[in-house]
């Protein structure tokens, strides 16, 4: 269970990274042209594979090492991480503070499920 408490804490992380590198982005270049909600969810889902495959690099083992609580978490982390985000971007909001795109539910889970999909399909 602390290796399904781990992983999910890795993913929420790299997502705060990610918010705080667009936020930073944002900030030098003004703002970002904004891409339509479809293209845009095409690439937070690249993203993850993308992010999925380099955690490779720095972990290439299952944290989890039950093939059922694996299965679980490919379907369960996006869920829980596209609701966190959620949560940020409602604290944002509520500071008055513009919103990005991973702070809604649906962005944020599929970056958070394109790097579980990597992580379970290609972890030793």
């Amino acid at each position: 269970m602390l290796e399904v408490l781990l992983h999910f804490v890795f993913e929420v992380l790299f997502q705060i990274i990610g918010e705080l590198l667009v936020g930073g982005v944002q900030h030098l270049r003004g703002r970002v042209p904004r891409l339509s909600r479809g293209v845009a969810g095409v690439f937070y889902f690249l993203g993850g594979l993308a992010a999925g495959g380099l955690s490779l690099f720095i972990i290439p083992h299952h944290l989890i090492e039950s093939k059922d609580l694996r299965l679980a978490y490919l379907f369960g982390s996006p869920l829980l991480v596209g609701g966190v985000m959620e949560i940020v971007g409602w604290i944002r909001t509520g500071r008055g503070l513009d919103r990005v795109r991973m702070e809604y539910f649906g962005f944020a889970a599929l970056l958070a499920f394109g790097f579980a999909l990597v992580r379970y399909t290609f972890a030793a």
